[in-house]
């Protein structure tokens, strides 16, 4: 769309915009600044998104309204609008590993979350998260968002500092990793008993370290010194799902690592395609800062994810919600094979 079509548009729902500056041009959408000549009217503008849909035909997932919090533009919003999928930008297994190498310094366990609007790299460091829950219906791109999570970490930290704890009930998520040299254990736990059994020795292992830490009067396993430190831990929980519903022993182990581990220095990753609230309970959840949501199927999904709607109307294919220290931001995937 054009500002000549979006000014048309706008006019026609009795919509009076100050200005319209020209798009910037995102990896998927072209977003718009649209200022208003007060406050209310940039505050009332989402009541009129629909009918602003209904005189473009756009679904509902091709236009987005965020707020504008640069500190120079008052009284305006972002229109975003989805361009069709033959002028998205390209976010390749290349450009992935390119990328990669603009990984922040200071981070101890980086973790490329994906790109911004505009394209550039977003990292986040899991041991601030300390833990992520990451939701999204099949075919969202859940699976991709989650390798790439671990392997940026992998990719930039030995094995004697990282080892990834991988969990797949479905048999077939991590088979890549197999003989991986950051493997814990050297196993991929597949059965349910194993599963049970895996989730339990990292709660002894959790356990050991805090005595560990309490022997040299240390609160955190960063203050150990660096020849008695162990490596960090990244758990990886594919299909999360499937394990607490069947087995209340392994959710209670889960629980007592998202409320005890990071101090440690075990991190949990924690995926589903089910996010409902039986499986992200309510004590993983205030335990459980940092959400990421791909496309969902209703907002109270949403919700769950979140505390928030908006991943109802992701445009699929990797683009997701972030919410990492409180803010929530749209981000973009790679697409991996």
């Amino acid at each position: 769309f054009s500002v000549e079509q979006l000014k048309t548009a706008l006019h026609n729902i009795r919509v009076n915009a100050k200005e319209i500056h020209p798009p910037i041009h995102g990896v998927r959408y072209d977003r718009f600044l649209i200022e208003f000549n007060s406050a209310n009217d940039a505050n009332g503008f989402s009541g009129e998104l629909d009918n602003l849909r209904s005189e473009l035909a756009a679904s509902e997932d091709k236009l987005l309204l965020e707020p504008c919090t640069d500190g120079v533009h008052r009284n305006s919003v972002f229109l975003k609008i989805l361009r069709n999928k033959s002028k998205w930008d390209t976010l390749d297994a290349t450009r992935f590993t390119q990328d990669l190498g603009s990984i922040p310094k200071n981070m101890i366990l980086p973790m490329c979350v994906g790109t911004d609007e505009l394209g550039a790299v977003v990292f986040e460091d899991l041991v601030s998260a300390p833990h992520v829950f990451v939701g999204g219906t099949t075919g969202s791109g859940k699976s991709v968002c989650v390798h790439a999570m671990i392997q940026s970490v992998v990719a930039h930290r030995s094995n004697s500092q990282v080892q990834i704890a991988l969990f797949d009930p479905k048999q077939v998520e991590f088979t890549k990793y197999r003989g991986h040299s950051h493997l814990w254990q050297n196993e991929i736990f597949t059965h349910n008993e194993a599963i049970a059994q895996g989730i339990a020795d990292l709660v002894e292992e959790m356990d050991a370290r805090y005595q560990q830490m309490a022997q040299l009067n240390v609160a955190n396993i960063k203050e150990l010194p660096e020849h008695e430190r162990p490596p960090y831990i990244i758990v990886v929980v594919d299909e999360l799902a499937n394990l607490i519903v069947k087995n209340k022993t392994v959710e209670q182990n889960i629980v007592n690592l998202a409320q005890k581990a990071r101090a440690a220095g075990i991190h949990m990753i924690l995926a589903t395609q089910s996010p409902d609230s039986a499986t992200f309970t309510v004590q993983l959840r205030a335990n459980i800062d940092a959400r990421i949501a791909l496309k969902v199927q209703r907002g109270t999904q949403s919700s769950i994810i979140l505390d928030e709607t908006g991943a109802e109307r992701l445009a699929g294919m990797g683009d997701r919600l972030v919410k990492w220290g409180g803010h929530t931001a749209l981000r973009h995937g790679y697409h991996l094979t």
